[in-house]
Formats: structure tokens, C-alpha cells, sequence
């Protein structure tokens, strides 16, 4: 009976896990076939090489969201992964569990058969479904927050999917865990090295991406102009803390590699990613992250030391610093070079001072912060179970003065039928993919079925314009671009057109033009203009610069319906269409700049307490002490195994170190990260005492 139930939830998940993630494959804007062939392919992978993924998921987590191309926010790539990952893993097992189950009446019961949980696995496997049990409660409070479930490709942070998006990160690990268990008992330090060098290659990936970035836009070297670097997290586009959590969580493994790795080359390739790496830290310029680099690096060279002398033996510092003279020298030159990298950023421009200097302001606005997110529990059922998942956008937007946000964008559909396009149809039945109906109808040529709503801040006039919608341009370096767009507005108001060299959040050079667009009756109509100013440039060829076109609305309380946006670059005869908007927001992506309060709480465990309430926080609480106490315990042995050990224990600890002024959860592909190192330190450990 018990294997039959075990099967039963097996091939439910192989086939749920197989059934999403070709669905959400087939159904990307960009690229349907090649992810569905892809995550075929990938899922005959994972079956067949039950550890790849333990390398491939932290590798390719920087790279695999591509939202400013696809428009989405709710999913992104990295869920086609991580799914495929879960249809290989299990359905490898449920093979091997039937195979087993036939052997297993041929030759009696074995001693795999005769096993018995010990009750530290009953305790784990508690907390385990505890956790999931409220996670699910949380979902369920959000979706029901957000008036109920709906669906929406290109659903926002205010929709009922945002829960979902929030909720995704917690439920990939839950259901990796069995594969972590099972590949840590059959192979723990292999399976842990190669984590800790997918870690590493994830790292390189955004080490690159941030040399790129400061090349292409401020300059490698400077330290002045008010840019912080936000590497391939586009999660940003609203704020927060997801590159600051990531380097925190990976920088520990450096260090670990560094003090393990014997060959020459190796060695020097290891050093020079650590150049790079700090140099990422650096420019992020948060004080926080600062710390929570340090104090963890720190803590394994303490941790290591202490072990050494409490054995009385040659240990890991001596191995590092006096056992070879080729790595005494390159770890003296190391360390000097990262200090001359320290100072020159610190010291070789004025932005860093500058940030020092109005700390204490910071700070002041800060507790003002956390105080607004803790006036949104308001019921004794809000401080137990919080608010539901993914709803503190919402309810501060909503409930905090001056806590509005700077815009929103939707994207809708209305079908018509009857009168001819050109004529207004009052009998068009609106469609809107969001949680309100959409009354307006539509009437203009051409019958366009798709339109983007785009709404400025509600009130706050003074945060018009710090809200566009945005889209990918190929840069010209002789400027004056045209644009052209269909338009419907109920009042009266201004309109702002934009093309800049932007990465995500900061503008350099820009050519724009405004315009103003009184009520239109429900009626459309096409607006054009020429813009101007210092035209973008393109950059080098080995660091272009990215461009982007985007609109925004200049007035509080005012909204304006989009189709049909044209850009037409110098001397040309046409303008291409870059957004007709019958594919819904596809190449199109809602950013924000300034003005990111709403959007998070900027505090990991007030953000836990917020939307799971003191019963998600203390479950929370409980896994992360699980985990940080193993991972010591763990480490006792010495030896390759127990650095890397202390290299999961100390990345658990720097993002938890963010997380006191930084939200974690509500950017997924960084919150699955720190589920995933929480999870194979509490499997390693089980695993260790199974020797």
C-alpha cells in the first residue's frame, strides 16, 4: 500500500511537472519551439544524469530570465528549467522505483526494504510538509486577496498570479529535496562539488555581465556618476536587493575554491574571477552588501583557523599561505590587488562618500518603511497567517500615504462585431486580462484586437514620469527618431516619449519628446513627433550599449490606451512597428525609476511576517536553524568535504545578512537559490549520518 501511494504522488508530479513545463515552453512569445524542443531534451538529460542538474540550475540561474524580450513577469525561463529538472528526476524514479518493486517480489524483501526512518527524519519531514502546508495557506489568503483566481500572461504585481510567482520558489525546492536526498546518499561530495561549481560558473556569469554593464554605460572606472550595477537580475526594473542576495549567497564558494584548488591554473583562473567578483560587490554600492560579503568570507577563514589549531595539525591556512610558494606569492599579490580594487572604488570617486554621507537619512527612511509594511496587519488572522503571498505590493500602494505607485501598465483585448471598425461599437465586449472589467470599447482601423493601458501615479503628481512602459531598440548614432502611436485617452494630459542608452534602471544619453493629448471620447487617434536631443550611441563592439524606447504619462490620475507605436530611425523612408500589441506585452516590460517603495519592504524576515504571517516566519526560522546547525556539525571532520560545508553554511548566512535590509523572497530565481542551500545542507547532513 505505502508503495503504491508513493508511486501515485511520483508519476503525479512527473506528469504535472512534464505537463507545465511543455505548456509554458509552447506558449512563449519569443522562442515556442526551441524551449519545447529544449526542455525535452533537457528533461532526458536530467533522467539520464540524475546529478547534471546540481551543476546546470546555479550555472544558468543569472541567465535564464529574459522578461524585457518576452514581457513576462509571473514566469521566465528558469521555471522551463527547474521543471524539467523535476519531470527528468522523477520520472527516472518512478522507473527505477517499478524496476525495484519487481525485483523486489523475485527476491524478497531487502535491506533497503527493512529501513525505518530515524525521528530526526520524522522532524525533518514534519517541518517539511509544515512549511508546505503554509505556504499553500498563504497562496490561498493572496489569490482570495486579489479577489480571486485569474490568469493573465502578462499579469503584474497586483494580479492574483503575482501570488503564484512569489509562492514558485519555495515549491521547487520542497519538491527537489527527494532528488537532493537521494543523489546525496548515493554520492554526497560529488554532488556537493558540483553544486559548489555550478555556483561558481553562475558567478563568472555575472561577474562577466557586470564588467559588461559598467564598460558599456558609467566606465569601468567610474566611481562618480550615480549608477549602481544590476548585472541580468531584471527583477530590479522595480528595485530591491536580488544582485546584492546573489553575491552574498555565491562568494563564500570562492573563497572555498580558492583554498582547494592545487593546480596552477586553476588557481589563477579562481583569482581572477575574485577580481571580478569583488569588483561587482563594490559597484553595487550597498553599504549592506558590503557586510555581508565580508562578515561570511571572515567567519570561514575563523571557523577554518580554529579548526586548525584545535587539531594541532597542518591545516587549511597553512596549506593555503606556507605549503607551496607559488600559491604564498599569488595569495599575497591577490590580496593586494583586492585592496587597491577596494580603495579605488571607494575613494577613487565621490558616489560611495556620497551614500555614507545621508546614511543616517537612509536609515530614518527606512524605519519609516518598515513601520508602514507593519501597519498593513491589521486582524489578529493577518500577524498569524500575513496578508497572503504576494500582496504586499498591493495593500501598500493602496493603504500607505505617499506609498502609491509611480504607474502601472495592463495589457487588454476587446473583440468587436457589428458596426464597421472604423465606427464606434458600443456592443464590443471587453476582455481585460487584470482583476477589474474593462468597460471602454474599441473603435479604430484596422481592427486591433490588443492594447497596453498605461497609468500614471494615482495621485503623486510629483512622481509622474518615473514610470514607463519600455522596449528593446536597436541604437542609431545619428539620433532623431520618429515615433508614431495610436492613442485613446479619457482626460486630458501629457504624454512623454523616450529613446536612451539604458541597461535597466539609469538613463545615459536620451532623445525624447512630449506631447499633450486631450479627452478622445472613446475614439483613436494617431499621434506622431520627432525627438530630439543627444543622440545615443551604440558603445563598442565587444560592450554594446542596450537601448530603450519607452512611454510614459506625465499627470497624476490620468491613463492613456497604446497600439500601434511606431519608431522610425533617421533618414528612413518607414517606421517599423515595434508594438501592435496583439501578442499581448511580448517585447514590451513595465520599469521603474527612483521611486521603488511600494514594491518591497526591504527587509527579509518583516517580508516573511507581512505575507506568511508569525506561523510562516517561525517555520522559516526553524529550517534556517536546521540548516546553519548541520552545516557546523557537518563541517567537524575537516578536509575538502567540511570547507565546502562551511561554504553552504556561510552563503545561508549572507543572504541572510541581506535579507536585514533587503527583500529576498519576491524575486524568485534568488529566492530558490537560498532554498536550494538550505536544502542540501540539511540532505548532506542525513546523508553524512547514514556512513
Amino acid at each position: 500500500m505505502r508503495r503504491l501511494v508513493l508511486m501515485t504522488l511520483v508519476t503525479a508530479v512527473v506528469l504535472a511537472s512534464a505537463g507545465l513545463g511543455a505548456w509554458l515552453a509552447w506558449n512563449h512569445p519569443l522562442w515556442p519551439g526551441v524551449l519545447f524542443a529544449g526542455f525535452v531534451a533537457w528533461g532526458l538529460a536530467v533522467a539520464c544524469w540524475p546529478r547534471l542538474w546540481f551543476f546546470v540550475v546555479p550555472a544558468a540561474l543569472p541567465l535564464l530570465n529574459f522578461s524585457p524580450w518576452s514581457g513576462w513577469l509571473v514566469f521566465e525561463e528558469f521555471d522551463i528549467l527547474l521543471l524539467g529538472v523535476l519531470a527528468g528526476g522523477y520520472g527516472r524514479l518512478a522507473v527505477w522505483a517499478c524496476g525495484r518493486g519487481v525485483r523486489a517480489q523475485l527476491d524478497g524483501p531487502s535491506r533497503h526494504q527493512e529501513e525505518r526512518l530515524a525521528p530526526r527524519d520524522w522532524a525533518l519531514g514534519s517541518l517539511a510538509l509544515c512549511l508546505a502546508a503554509s505556504g499553500l495557506l498563504a497562496l490561498w489568503r493572496g489569490v482570495a486577496d486579489a479577489g480571486g483566481w485569474s490568469f493573465g500572461w502578462f499579469d503584474g504585481y497586483t494580479a492574483a498570479l503575482n501570488s503564484v510567482r512569489v509562492f514558485k520558489s519555495l515549491a521547487y525546492a520542497l519538491l527537489l529535496a527527494p532528488l537532493i536526498r537521494g543523489a546525496m546518499r548515493r554520492d554526497a561530495e560529488r554532488s556537493a562539488q558540483l553544486l559548489g561549481s555550478g555556483v561558481l560558473a553562475g558567478l563568472a556569469v555575472v561577474s562577466v555581465a557586470v564588467l559588461w554593464e559598467r564598460y558599456a554605460f558609467p566606465g569601468l572606472f567610474d566611481f562618480t556618476s550615480r549608477y549602481r550595477t544590476t548585472a541580468l537580475f531584471w527583477e530590479m526594473h522595480v528595485g530591491g536587493a536580488a544582485i546584492d542576495a546573489f553575491l552574498a549567497m555565491t562568494l563564500p564558494f570562492l573563497v572555498w575554491a580558492l583554498a582547494v584548488a592545487r593546480r596552477p591554473a586553476v588557481w589563477a583562473a579562481l583569482a581572477l574571477l575574485t577580481v571580478a567578483a569583488v569588483y561587482a560587490v563594490l559597484t553595487t554600492f550597498s553599504r549592506g552588501v558590503y557586510l555581508a560579503v565580508a562578515l561570511p568570507c571572515a567567519g570561514l577563514a575563523a571557523v577554518w583557523w580554529l579548526r586548525q589549531a584545535r587539531s594541532g595539525s597542518v591545516g587549511l591556512l597553512q596549506s593555503v599561505l606556507g605549503q607551496v610558494r607559488w600559491k604564498r606569492v599569488g595569495s599575497a599579490l591577490l590580496a593586494g590587488v583586492l585592496l587597491m580594487e577596494v580603495g579605488s572604488v571607494l575613494m577613487g570617486g565621490t558616489y560611495m562618500g556620497e551614500r555614507i554621507g545621508v546614511a543616517d537619512r537612509d536609515m530614518d527612511r527606512r524605519l519609516a518603511h518598515w513601520r508602514h509594511g507593519l501597519a498593513l496587519l491589521t486582524t489578529p488572522a493577518d500577524w498569524f497567517f500575513g496578508i497572503g503571498l504576494g500582496r504586499l505590493p498591493a495593500h501598500y500602494a493602496r493603504q500607505v500615504v505617499g506609498g502609491e505607485f509611480s504607474g502601472t501598465v495592463t495589457w487588454q483585448q476587446e473583440r468587436c462585431a457589428g458596426p464597421p471598425p472604423s465606427k464606434l461599437a458600443p456592443q464590443c465586449a471587453a476582455r481585460r486580462y487584470s482583476s477589474e472589467p474593462d468597460p471602454s470599447p474599441l473603435a479604430r482601423q484596422g481592427s486591433v484586437t490588443g492594447f497596453a493601458r498605461l497609468q500614471g501615479p494615482a495621485k503623486d503628481a510629483s512622481l509622474a514620469g518615473w514610470f514607463g512602459l519600455a522596449r528593446r531598440v536597436e541604437l542609431t548614432e545619428a539620433g532623431g527618431y520618429r515615433v508614431s502611436l495610436d492613442l485613446r485617452a479619457d482626460t486630458d494630459t501629457w504624454i512623454a516619449v523616450r529613446v536612451c542608452e539604458r541597461h535597466l534602471l539609469f538613463d545615459g544619453a536620451c532623445q525624447h519628446g512630449q506631447f499633450r493629448t486631450g479627452a478622445t471620447a472613446g475614439e483613436w487617434r494617431r499621434q506622431s513627433l520627432t525627438l530630439v536631443g543627444v543622440p545615443p550611441r551604440r558603445g563598442a563592439w565587444f560592450a554594446p550599449r542596450l537601448g530603450v524606447l519607452s512611454v510614459s504619462v506625465l499627470q497624476a490620475g490620468a491613463s492613456v490606451d497604446l497600439a500601434n507605436i511606431s519608431l522610425g530611425a533617421p533618414r528612413a523612408l518607414e517606421s517599423a512597428t515595434v508594438g501592435d500589441f496583439s501578442r499581448g506585452l511580448s517585447h514590451w516590460f513595465p520599469a521603474a525609476q527612483v521611486h521603488f517603495l511600494p514594491w518591497h519592504i526591504d527587509n527579509l524576515y518583516l517580508e516573511l511576517l507581512i505575507e506568511r504571517g508569525l506561523l510562516g516566519l517561525l517555520l522559516a526560522g526553524l529550517a534556517l536553524a536546521a540548516a546553519l546547525r548541520r552545516g557546523i556539525y557537518a563541517g567537524g571532520a575537516g578536509g575538502q568535504t567540511s570547507q565546502l560545508s562551511d561554504a553552504l553554511a556561510a552563503g545561508v548566512a549572507g543572504g541572510l545578512l541581506v535579507g536585514i535590509w533587503g527583500s529576498v523572497m519576491d524575486v524568485p530565481r534568488v529566492a530558490f537559490l537560498l532554498f536550494l542551500l538550505i536544502t542540501c545542507l540539511i540532505e548532506w547532513r542525513r546523508a553524512t549520518d547514514l556512513r
